[in-house]
């Protein structure tokens, strides 16, 4: 991954699967209205869901972790989302809340992370050190 041609593609596979979404999202709501966007983001948590438990099982933990944190706010957007369709105030409030405490945990706990990721890209230091190591960084 440290390839600067394939940090480019998957740049350029980002793009694409955004752009692709997008498009899906908007024809799926001038068809199908609230139902499709809805049916869209259960599909989209199901799919993020099923990509953490296969790292899981691959034992990819920490890839796991951040996938699983990405999808975090997909779902607390989904539920947004739910309470848009129900026609419930409240249940968008709690995904508002629910968003807010999460940003906030994250801006707490992602300069920890860089600390330690800043350690593990340190290439001669990873050379040096074993997997029960790097483990107990984590």
């Amino acid at each position: 991954m440290n390839n600067p041609a394939n940090k480019d593609k998957m740049k350029l596979l980002g793009a694409l699967v955004f752009l692709l979404g997008m498009s899906l999202s908007k024809y799926m709501g001038n068809k199908y209205g609230v139902n499709g966007r809805l049916s869209i983001g259960v599909f989209g948590v199901v799919l993020g869901l099923m990509i953490v438990i296969v790292l899981i099982y691959i034992k990819k933990y920490l890839g796991a972790l951040v996938v699983f944190f990405t999808f975090l706010f997909f779902i607390i957007g989904l539920i947004g989302l739910i309470g848009i369709y129900l026609d419930n105030i409240y249940i968008v409030i709690a995904g508002l809340i629910l968003a807010l405490a999460f940003l906030k945990i994250i801006i707490k706990v992602l300069p920890r992370f860089n600390k330690k990721i800043e350690i593990i890209n340190d290439k001669s230091l990873i050379n040096s050190l074993n997997s029960n190591d790097i483990k107990t960084l984590f």
